[in-house]
């Protein structure tokens, strides 16, 4: 659905700059989280036993990838430097 992801940005993007950092570490550890998914969804896809088993693991891995695909897509528009330290 469309809508309620825009208005989940537009709630988002019009945090305060403060707010946004405090949902940084919850951010990365969903990534890490969602990372972990999809390394477990692989392996069980490799090791199915039956085509029916892969397919199912096969999708459920696709569907995880999406997931990673939109949470990077929609946080990258609010915070775009969110992957980007400067270590000074």
């Amino acid at each position: 659905m469309l809508v309620p992801n825009l208005m989940c940005l537009f709630q988002v993007s019009s945090m305060e700059e403060d707010s946004l950092s405090k949902m940084e570490p919850l951010y990365h550890s969903f990534l890490e989280s969602l990372l972990s998914l999809i390394q477990i969804l692989n392996r069980q896809v490799d090791t199915a036993k039956t085509p029916q088993n892969a397919k199912y693991w096969g999708v459920m891995l696709g569907q995880t990838c999406e997931i990673l695909d939109k949470v990077c897509r929609n946080f990258l528009l609010i915070v775009p430097t969110i992957f980007f330290r400067a270590e000074c």
